[in-house]
């Protein structure tokens, strides 16, 4: 895979991580490597029904975009297993932000194969056409949208990002978006103020750059949030409702 050109760590992961499924064994899950943080994210997360989606088999390749510190990074490569590749990428602004836990995160994995982490800005993600299997981008579209100056954050230019995607996704390939949902009429109008965004807008947006959406499962939803808080007020942080899309490049695949 031909790998973005700012920087490309190889690392190997723990030998105790047991054999890839295309789903997360129980045995991977509880997995006495795992931190406690990332065990009790689990519960909110359910990275157990969430990493299926992608339709992953051993060997193949796998990229968290914009995945902070590595949490689905972590259990991607348990997935695809040693023969396979999982690739955390941040830019600059996430990797700087992500960067204590992260540190923390691989001081725990210690050495033996296949977590790559690369950072590369999103007009230049670098990945070869037809080098990806999987993309799984949590938590992160609706930061596209906006800007934020003081953190050296975009613009962005959205529909190259998903352009570059869809080239660099194999024919079979999968898609999995989760960002935290707004409220019906609010489009992108919230990505900064609130960090949220409209289900419908994010659809829209994705199959305009040729993604076919195949399932929108309501695996994170919460009715308990009701749209209106910021992600990150303290009583509804990592419980907001999520909408959860899966596209492909057809229909057939």
């Amino acid at each position: 895979m031909n790998t973005p050109h700012l920087l490309a760590l190889s690392l190997l992961l723990a030998s105790s991580w047991l054999a890839a499924e295309t789903q997360i064994p129980p045995e991977a899950k509880a997995d006495e490597q795992r931190s406690a943080k990332d065990l009790e994210r689990d519960q909110t997360s359910k990275p157990q029904d969430i990493i299926p989606l992608l339709e992953l088999e051993p060997g193949e390749t796998v990229v968290d975009l914009l995945g902070g510190s590595g949490y689905y990074t972590e259990l991607l490569a348990s997935t695809v297993g040693p023969e396979g590749n999982a690739i955390l990428h941040n830019n600059a602004a996430f990797a700087a932000f992500a960067n204590d836990g992260l540190t923390l995160r691989l001081e725990r994995l210690g050495t033996p194969s296949a977590f790559d982490v690369i950072v590369s800005e999103t007009d230049e993600l670098g990945f070869a056409p037809g080098s990806v299997d999987g993309f799984l981008l949590v938590m992160a579209y609706h930061d596209l949208y906006h800007e934020v100056p003081e953190y050296n954050w975009g613009p962005h230019d959205r529909k190259g990002v998903l352009a570059q995607l869809y080239q660099a996704l194999k024919p079979d390939g999968r898609l999995v978006v989760i960002d935290h949902s707004g409220a019906q009429g609010t489009g992108i109008s919230q990505t900064k103020s609130l960090h949220r965004m409209e289900k419908s807008t994010a659809i829209n947006d994705i199959t305009a750059a040729g993604f076919v959406l195949l399932k929108q499962p309501d695996t994170l939803q919460n009715p308990a949030d009701d749209l209106t808080l910021n992600v990150f007020d303290p009583s509804i942080r990592g419980k907001t409702d999520r909408f959860v899309l899966v596209f492909g490049k057809s229909q057939e695949n």
